[in-house]
C-alpha cells in the first residue's frame, strides 16, 4: 500500500473545508432567492385577484350601461319615432 503523504493530505482537507463553505453560501443564497421569489408570486396572485374583482365591476357597469341605453332608445323611438303613440 502507499502512504498518505501528510501534506497531500492537508490540502485535501483544506479542499473540503473550502467546499463546505461554498455549499453553506449557496444554501444561503438560494434561501434568499426562494423568499423573493415567493413575495413575488404573492404580488402576482393579489393583483390578479383585483384584477378579476375589477373585471366583474366593469362587466356589470357595462351591461347595466347598455341596458339604460337601450331602454333610453326605445323609450324615445317610442315617444318622438313618428310612429303610432302607445295608448
Amino acid at each position: 500500500m502507499s502512504a498518505i503523504d501528510p501534506q497531500d493530505y492537508g490540502m485535501l482537507v483544506a479542499k473540503v473545508e473550502g467546499m463546505g463553505r461554498e455549499i453553506g453560501e449557496m444554501k444561503a443564497q438560494q434561501t434568499r432567492y426562494q423568499a423573493d421569489i415567493t413575495k413575488k408570486v404573492d404580488t402576482i396572485i393579489t393583483q390578479l385577484a383585483e384584477a378579476r374583482g375589477g373585471g366583474r365591476v366593469m362587466l356589470w357597469l357595462m351591461g347595466g350601461g347598455g341596458a339604460s341605453l337601450g331602454a333610453i332608445a326605445m323609450w324615445l323611438a317610442s315617444h318622438f319615432g313618428g310612429g303610432s303613440r302607445p295608448s
